[in-house]
């Protein structure tokens, strides 16, 4: 199976112990990202909704610069809460059958956008956190669709942590050219992040306060799932 069949394949990816199933739409039979069908939700967001109000969303999707720690968030507020956990990393590298590192290697950076963010725009899960690839925001399509009833917590860690992490862990797969630095990726993916989050969250703080702020932040606006 090519990397593009395996992409678009429907596949229900077990997290924590429930099945989430990803919904591939009708790209089977299109040939181009233009002709693909949007699966999401059509009903309103969070932000329409008159303030103080209750109110439930699907999904929290977490955004952030490679090494802003929003696999490790996501799991403890999954747990937390008592939703799934996706990882949009591993369901990346799931359908395609290679690690990060190697998808970048086959099809280069333009190739490996152009998968990412087609996965991100045929996703559709429910009662799930969501932890995004630190180039998702560059997928408009993809952004769009993933922040429909979702609230979105942008993890902003300051450059030298996000370096320091990194050195430490082994080929993350990121998603830029040879030669550019973390401080270039971040002033271009800054205004993104900034554009597309509901509630920003200071990244360097310990794993634990960043999930007691994102926990204190839904409950101060009154967002359950």
């Amino acid at each position: 199976m090519s990397v593009w069949a395996a992409v678009y394949q429907k596949k229900a990816i077990l997290t924590t112990g429930r099945a989430i199933q990803c919904k591939a739409d009708t790209i089977r039979r299109a040939p181009t990202l233009a002709a693909r069908a949007t699966l999401c939700y059509n009903a309103p967001g969070w932000l329409g909704r008159p303030e103080g109000s209750v109110y439930a969303l699907q999904n929290i999707v977490l955004i952030g610069m490679p090494g802003s720690g929003k696999s490790t968030v996501g799991v403890l507020l999954a747990k937390r809460l008592g939703m799934r956990f996706l990882d949009t990393d591993l369901l990346l590298i799931e359908q395609t059958g290679v690690t990060l590192p190697q998808l970048l290697r086959q099809q280069g950076v333009e190739g490996f956008l152009t998968l990412e963010g087609a996965m991100g725009e045929a996703l559709h899960c429910e009662h799930t956190i969501i932890a995004t690839g630190g180039s998702m925001v560059l997928s408009t399509p993809a952004m769009e669709n993933l922040c429909k009833q979702a609230f979105c917590v942008w993890l902003d860690t300051p450059l030298p942590f996000l370096q320091a992490r990194i050195d430490q862990a082994a080929d993350r797969g990121i998603a830029a050219g040879p030669g550019v630095t973390l401080a270039q990726i971040d002033a271009v993916r800054r205004p993104l992040y900034e554009h597309y989050q509901n509630v920003r969250i200071e990244g360097a703080q310990g794993v634990e306060a960043v999930v007691r702020a994102v926990l204190d932040t839904l409950r101060e606006r009154s967002i359950s799932f």
